[in-house]
């Protein structure tokens, strides 16, 4: 009897073990699962964060409360790059930029871009 109980002991052991290895296993993949969940809630939130800012951003303008430094700074930035672009610009693409019509001129700009064979703007 002691034969066969020291038997079924052993066998529990082994089975234990096997389900001691199974569940170490599924922690481990438990724990790389999480740590991705983590990283792609981080990604979200960084990304939500700075979509609020970007609209924050947009109403103070709106409001006038950002002050006027900062948006000369900007504006003379804009008119930095206007400069190094307006020997490339179409007439059209000018008359879009006086008329601030941004969506126009950015289909004049794709236009532009997918009639060049090599995807670069003239």
């Amino acid at each position: 009897m002691r034969e066969q109980e020291i038997q079924k002991l052993e066998t529990q052991e082994k089975e234990l073990r096997r389900t001691l290895r199974s569940l170490q296993s599924l922690i481990k993949q438990a724990e790389e699962k999480l740590e991705e969940a983590k990283k792609e809630a981080a990604s979200i939130i960084e990304s939500a964060k700075a979509k609020a800012n970007e609209w924050l951003e947009k109403i103070n303008i709106r409001l006038g409360l950002i002050p006027k430094k900062d948006l000369e700074d900007k504006r003379l930035e804009l008119v930095g790059y206007y400069r190094a672009c307006e020997p490339y610009l179409t007439n059209d693409m000018r008359i879009a930029i006086n008329n601030e019509d941004v969506k126009g001129f950015g289909a004049l700009v794709s236009r532009l871009t997918a009639s060049n064979s090599d995807g670069t703007v003239a």
